[in-house]
């Protein structure tokens, strides 16, 4: 009688501890983010250019690549899984065989040594899906590096996308008609037509998802319909759908240690590393608007002296610089682009420097072409001004995108049936 109370004490604490774990999961918004800061570069892509959105069709024979860098000399033992979410990234409750066939846990088995560089590190890489497994539903996906088998024990997690299409899309940005945001601001004007594909609650079971180049602080969700008509919901907004329009993307190429290409100002090599210090940018907050060509924020890793940008380009300390009278006391000035993870931490929260009177942020970054902007954050906040700084233009070049997810009644998962990117400049 005694052991059969141990076990079944043992037994109801096992259940109460899985229970908890899947509560804590189930609360988990997921996002892109880095545990260990020996990974560096974390790409995610659509085959095929690195550029490319992390998103694939569902059953299209498309592949999602992840790559990324650990700053160390030991090849270690690394797995992925998958989380599938809900549009408010929030792991479903469906069990993995649901969304997922073939192995659960498959380990990171691609990876290369770097070549003939400073920085030793070591370059992973794994495209899926692949023979190990397959993704078997529509929606918002995280992909989750581990360590050692130990699922806690975990290294960076991705956020993708695949989409069913079922539904069309008509869309447009244009110049806000709100006299506040006529001449800094982008409106994004769109329809969904959906044929004969059974939408029955539009208000409820349609959630929207609008990204301006990669960026979620400033993300617009939970729009509702203006209008519904015959097969189409009308979300053409005169007051809503607004985003500031900022100014091109600033720049600049650390392909080669030997040359300085333009906007860096020295490269110097202090052993056993390179630095590399850009020239000091300038505010841009009451210029007029004015054109370069641009990558939106992102970057493409490149080596001028090399033949594998993957393992040939060597990571650099890059020193940024902005001068201003005096530091903010209300909020925080960031670097922000892919570069930084779009994100708002310690790594691209810039410093000030009472003596130059100018903010400064040092990264350590791989060899390639970069675009940047400057982000004030308002303390408690977590969405970027980037009006303060980089000034706001309706002429600037953007890219938007539309999600379209649908929550069937009954259904415990929400689909992605819908997708669209476009471009201001086209």
């Amino acid at each position: 009688m005694k052991y059969l109370l141990i076990i079944s004490i043992f037994i109801n604490t096992q259940l109460f501890a899985n229970n908890l774990e899947d509560n804590n999961r189930k609360e988990t918004i997921y996002k892109d983010t880095i545990y260990n800061k020996n990974i560096k570069t974390v790409k995610l892509y659509k085959s095929g250019n690195t550029l490319n959105q992390p998103l694939i069709k569902l059953n299209y024979g498309e592949q999602i690549v992840l790559s990324f860098d650990e700053l160390s000399d030991e090849i270690k033992n690394y797995y992925y899984d998958f989380i599938h979410c809900n549009e408010n990234w929030q792991a479903t409750d469906l069990p993995q065989s649901e969304y997922m066939e073939g192995f659960f846990d498959n380990q990171v088995d691609e990876y290369q040594y770097s070549f003939n560089t400073f920085h030793h590190y070591i370059h992973y890489q794994i495209a899926f899906p692949n023979n190990d497994v397959k993704l078997k539903l529509s929606g918002n996906y995280v992909i989750k590096i581990y360590k050692d088998w130990n699922k806690d024990s975990v290294m960076l997690t991705r956020r993708f996308f695949i989409v069913n299409p079922a539904i069309n899309i008509q869309a447009e940005v244009k110049k806000p008609i709100m006299s506040e945001y006529f001449e800094k601001g982008q409106q994004v004007y769109f329809k969904i037509q959906h044929g004969e594909y059974r939408i029955y609650d539009p208000h409820n079971d349609i959630k929207i998802l609008i990204r301006q180049n990669n960026r979620w602080d400033n993300a617009i969700t939970n729009l509702k319909p203006l209008f519904i008509s015959n097969n189409e919901l009308d979300y053409r907004y005169h007051d809503k759908n607004i985003f500031q329009g900022g100014s091109e993307f600033r720049y600049f190429s650390i392909k080669s240690m030997r040359y300085q290409s333009e906007f860096v100002k020295s490269i110097e090599y202090k052993r056993p590393y390179y630095y590399v210090q850009l020239f000091e940018d300038e505010e841009r907050t009451f210029d007029p608007y004015f054109f370069n060509e641009d990558i939106n924020g992102k970057y493409k890793i490149d080596v001028q002296e090399g033949h594998n940008p993957d393992t040939d380009a060597d990571y650099v300390y890059v020193t940024f610089s902005l001068p201003y009278e005096a530091p903010f006391v209300d909020g925080n000035l960031y670097i922000l682009g892919a570069l930084t993870n779009w994100e708002f931490g310690y790594e691209n929260n810039m410093q000030y420097n009472f003596e130059k009177k100018a903010y400064e942020k040092t990264l350590l970054l791989k060899q390639g072409y970069y675009n940047y902007l400057y982000a004030f954050v308002l303390k408690g906040q977590n969405k970027a001004d980037i009006e303060l700084i980089e000034g706001s233009h309706h002429q600037t070049g953007n890219d938007y995108e539309i999600f379209v997810y649908h929550k069937r009644p009954g259904s415990r998962y929400t689909e992605l049936i819908g997708y669209k990117l476009l471009n201001t400049v086209e």
